[in-house]
């Protein structure tokens, strides 16, 4: 009775409590939104002071700057903001205050923003053809930021929140063009086509162009635009806030109800004065900071196939640098502020979104994986391609995979439970599908490569367009397989992370495969128009035993390095944590990790080289994309910078030119206003290139920090406007030079077969030799004639179920009842194993040691599951029996959880 009284003591308490917070929020909410009426009443009584010149609004407008009684309980006086300075021609003139003193103001002048309402209409919308005024140079930024967050560009900053943005967060905010081609398409669809995430300056440039070409879409003419220097670097802002403010008075604006922004003739420019040197300030220590990752896992000498450079190193240094990452401060670096609101502004949508479970709870989000992003952009555009088989059924590239792979649709071990079952289930389906893939990618080197190189009508150039590097994942394939089907072979436990490990770096091959696929499909297309090509093609399509053409061949590699990521996240899934297997599969997860940020990079790499390709005129010689190389040990690094260049033999001669950093060469360009470069000379990067930063080098206005390059033809000077940059493009230089040597004095990463265990014959890879009959899926894509072809079965051995627990350090395995007391013999109470019965094999049997003696209680097998005597608790297999009487007591007669595995003890 006392516990019951008290309890309802407690919970009249905690309501009383509740009800004055409660109250208390009220109150501030109340005493905020009265100081934000008064604050809004002294803003538009300072404006009608200014515009109208007036003495006695001017008198008015001081004593509105007096907080009111509500304002003054919601702001004590000692947290009270200050009056504005008055501005105009009645301010007394100021002390030009000194560099230092003047970057101060700039970093630390905030901004706030009015919060939209709840009905999504921002409270300052009552008349839209009321300009905002820009009134002084600091209100003029603050006025085109407020015009960005109401249309939607910017995030909203939170008013209370301690850090406020400023211009320098605005500028690094809007300088890769992406918020800027947002508002355009905010105020009018798709009027902007641009990068997402661009990571050269090359692409920031095309957003930026991309934005002046969608604002003389809406009506803006070249007078209004600012260029992309006046933004990037920061050297007239002024210019950029006019262009915004020009949009803001647009009809497209005005008809949202967002008020125009006006720029004053003549503002206040000493907050603009310092903002080119603060930007270059912060981008010299970007480029010193920003060692990439790939770079420093390379820089020493790959020792073996998991030394310094490996995926696995890779994996490693991604980690530490993610990890530091995290630790970083965002609100100090530029447009950290922003990028803070925009990242709670996408958890608050991510939180409204979530699901719940059966019973209700939230269910909790898994941390994002890094994806093979590039591929799978790649595989969406083949996604809805219809092809047909040699039996005229019709399918899409998804249907193709599951038809080659399965003979029909994927399993359902995607959605299978986390049990011991799952992972056998898995490791089945790595196995069964890798020899399937191993026929398809035989199919294309046996039968079409072979076919096409016999009868020499193809060029080789062409052959080598058309097949790429497949013959190498061929090779890989074999390899991988051979290890896989090792380890489905064993009989004493199956340890797949060994099969990952030795095979992950010859992965690297898909990178180049993916890159060059685009230009396999067009040339595919090409000789398929050639009515004596074509008939060859249908000819191997006949030998080949797989029943497609070979455009659909040569895209089940894309389809099947991205199920590897999937398939290894299964077979950890159903791995239990005590497996001695955990920690290698879940450091190859890592590793795998790092061939799709590997594999991303490079695709993208190689997209920017084709797109350079496109924008510059003038060039001669080899193609450019030519210059770049897929290394095997280590991976180039690309850049893009504006330099000043002085090519050997010219004495005096140094220019401003847009230097773009490849694997094998320096393309130096000159800038053509409107977008585009024209090529001006090629610096080859060969093995023996050498770089010196000691010998002094000519400079010219900004470009101070220079270094040299020693080529065939002579000394080239490169010059930088930072240091940091400087670093940035010598560590760049220096490691595709070693990437080169690596190339020429290494052999590339291969995986050793394991020799045949005794009595059994070595295994070459299976060539098709006659068409494999399919079963068509049931979809509307395919033919409605149905086929009376039979259904091909894949047959699957299914291993002993003890095998499983070879690596449980509970498992006795076929251990006699009589020694199980010698086995627990001095360990502690708790201390457990399970031993399979030597002369009925599946039946399983408990030992635990409980008051130094030991119980031995058999499993019984039943239809519902595993279980022990009489407790009604039924368990789907052993590992889940395990898991669950390591929580709780084994039995009333034996009080004890299962504590300690008895090879741990």
């Amino acid at each position: 009775f006392a516990y019951s009284t008290c309890n309802m003591a407690d919970k009249a308490e905690k309501k009383r409590l509740a009800e004055e917070k409660k109250k208390q929020k009220q109150l501030e909410k109340e005493q905020k939104k009265a100081a934000k009426v008064a604050a809004k009443e002294r803003k538009k009584s300072e404006q009608l002071a200014k515009k109208r010149g007036s003495k006695d609004l001017l008198e008015e407008a001081e004593h509105a700057q007096k907080p009111s009684e509500p304002e003054k309980q919601a702001q004590p006086s000692a947290a009270a903001t200050p009056p504005p300075e008055p501005t105009g021609a009645d301010e007394p003139a100021a002390k030009k205050p000194d560099e230092a003193t003047a970057n101060k103001e700039i970093k630390d002048t905030p901004i706030t923003e009015s919060k939209p309402s709840p009905d999504g209409k921002d409270e300052q919308k009552d008349d839209p053809k009321e300009e905002q005024d820009g009134g002084t140079g600091d209100d003029a930024w603050k006025a085109v930021a407020e015009w960005l967050t109401h249309l939607g560009a910017l995030p909203f900053i939170d008013e209370e929140q301690e850090k406020q943005p400023t211009l320098l967060d605005l500028l690094f905010f809007l300088k890769d063009g992406t918020v800027l081609c947002d508002a355009l398409n905010l105020l009018q669809p798709d009027t902007c086509s641009y990068h997402a995430s661009p990571t050269t300056k090359f692409r920031k440039q095309q957003n930026i162009e991309e934005f002046r070409r969608g604002c003389k879409k809406l009506g803006l003419v070249d007078e209004d635009l600012f260029l992309f220097d006046q933004l990037f670097l920061g050297s007239d802002v002024i210019t950029v806030l006019r262009t915004l403010a020009a949009l803001s008075k647009l009809e497209v604006s005005t008809e949202k109800g967002l008020k125009p922004v006006t720029i004053p003739e003549n503002p206040e420019t000493e907050l603009y004065n310092n903002m080119e040197n603060l930007m270059e300030e912060f981008e010299d220590n970007k480029a010193e900071d920003a060692d990439e990752v790939y770079m420093l896992a390379s820089v020493e000498q790959a020792s073996g196939p998991i030394g310094a450079g490996s995926l696995y190193e890779i994996a490693n240094q991604s980690k530490l640098y993610e990890s530091n990452k995290k630790k970083e401060d965002l609100s100090a670096t530029p447009g950290g502020v922003y990028l803070m609101a925009k990242k709670k502004q996408r958890e608050k949508t991510v939180k409204a979104k979530k699901k719940k479970d059966i019973y209700g709870d939230d269910i909790i989000e898994e941390e994002e994986e890094v994806r093979f992003h590039g591929i799978e952009k790649l595989a969406a555009q083949q996604r809805e391609e219809k092809v047909k088989d040699l039996q005229g059924g019709t399918y899409t590239e998804d249907m193709v995979y599951a038809q080659i792979m399965y003979q029909g649709e994927e399993p359902s071990v995607y959605l299978a439970s986390q049990t011991s079952s799952h992972r056998n289930n898995a490791l089945l389906e790595l196995f069964e599908t890798e020899k399937n893939y191993l026929k398809v990618l035989t199919a294309i080197c046996d039968v079409y490569y072979k076919r096409l190189a016999e009868q020499k009508k193809v060029s080789e150039e062409d052959q080598k367009i058309l097949f790429s590097n497949v013959s190498e994942l061929r090779e890989t394939h074999d390899g991988f397989l051979a290890l896989v089907e090792r380890q489905m072979s064993s009989t004493t436990g199956r340890m797949v992370s060994g099969v990952f490990r030795k095979s992950l770096e010859c992965f690297r091959a898909y990178a180049e495969y993916c890159c060059l696929l685009p230009s396999a499909f067009n040339k595919y297309e090409e000789l398929l128009a050639q009515p004596e090509m074509k008939k060859l093609f249908e000819e191997c399509q006949e030998e080949s035993g797989q029943g497609f053409p070979l455009r659909t061949l040569l895209n089940v590699p894309l389809q099947r390095v991205l199920k590897y990521p999937l398939l290894l996240k299964e077979i950890i899934k159903g791995t239990p944590d005590e497996h001695e297997d955990k920690d290698g599969l879940l450091e190859a997860q890592d590793a795998i990790q790092a061939l799709a940020r590997l594999v991303n990079e490079t695709m993208r790499d190689y997209e920017n080289v084709q797109a350079v390709a496109q924008c510059i005129t003038g060039y001669e010689g080899p193609s450019i994309e030519s210059l770049y190389a897929f290394h095997k040990h280590r991976p180039a690094v690309c850049l893009d910078e504006e330099l000043a260049f002085k090519g050997p033999g010219e004495k005096d001669k140094i220019g401003k030119r847009h230097c773009f950093l490849l694997p094998k060469g320096i393309l130096i360009c000159q800038s053509v206003k409107g977008g585009g470069y024209l090529f001006k000379d090629l610096v080859h990067i060969k093995i023996d290139t050498e770089t010196d930063e000691s010998t002094p080098t000519a400079t010219t206005g900004k470009f101070k920090h220079g270094f040299s390059i020693k080529t065939e033809n002579g000394l080239c000077q490169l010059v930088s406007r930072s240091e940091g940059t400087k670093s940035q493009w010598l560590k760049a230089l220096r490691n595709n030079v070693a990437a080169i040597a690596d190339s020429k004095n290494k052999p590339p990463p291969k995986i050793i077969k394991p020799e045949p265990l005794p009595g059994q014959a070595p295994k070459s890879p299976e060539s098709p030799t006659k068409p494999v009959e399919r079963r068509r899926p049931s979809t509307d894509a395919v033919s409605p004639s149905p086929s009376s072809s039979p259904t091909k079965v894949i047959k699957i051995n299914t291993a002993k179920e003890s095998d499983q627990f070879q690596y449980m350090k509970w498992f006795a395995g076929s251990l006699d009842k009589n020694k199980v007391d010698a086995a627990l013999a001095g360990k502690p109470d708790g201390t457990y194993l399970i031993r399979e019965s030597a002369s009925r094999p599946g039946s399983y049997t408990l030992g635990v040691l409980y008051n130094s003696k030991v119980a031995q209680l058999p499993l019984l097998r039943k239809q519902e599951g595993y279980t022990i005597g009489t407790t009604g608790r039924f368990f789907e297999t052993i590992i889940d029996f395990v898991d669950f009487y390591s929580k709780h007591n084994v039995a009333d007669n034996v009080p004890t959880m299962l504590l300690t595995p008895y090879k741990s003890a």
